[in-house]
């Protein structure tokens, strides 16, 4: 009889304490970083022109002087930048959040947001 979900509580009591990609015990889908020390989402958005290229070089600076474990990714694919919101390029998510846009930042401003 699991057409209309009798007999399925058993599975969602399961479910429920689905753990979060650092085995700490937290949600998944947090909007902020869980603090166990895992590595953090860093992004740049752009369309592959000069200054976000530049962007990306100083993403790259900004994490190596941090020292922190951060993944970087350089995204040119329209339909991923179009799904951030970001309304000018290049822009800068940490964490799957748009922290900034339209402008080159320094290493020095990156490193701010990294913090």
């Amino acid at each position: 009889m699991g057409l209309f979900g009798f007999g399925k509580k058993k599975e969602t009591a399961e479910k429920a304490a689905v753990p979060c990609a650092c085995n700490e015990g937290a949600p998944q889908m947090k909007a902020e970083p869980c603090g166990c020390g895992g590595a953090r989402q860093v992004k740049v958005l752009g369309a592959g022109c000069q200054k976000c290229h530049e962007l990306n070089e100083n993403a790259k600076t900004a994490i190596d002087e941090l020292g922190i474990d951060a993944d970087l990714e350089y995204v040119t694919d329209i339909d991923r930048v179009m799904s951030y919101g970001a309304m000018s390029l290049p822009a800068l998510v940490v964490d799957d959040k748009v922290v900034s846009a339209g402008r080159v930042l320094t290493p020095a401003e990156v490193s701010e947001y990294l913090r």
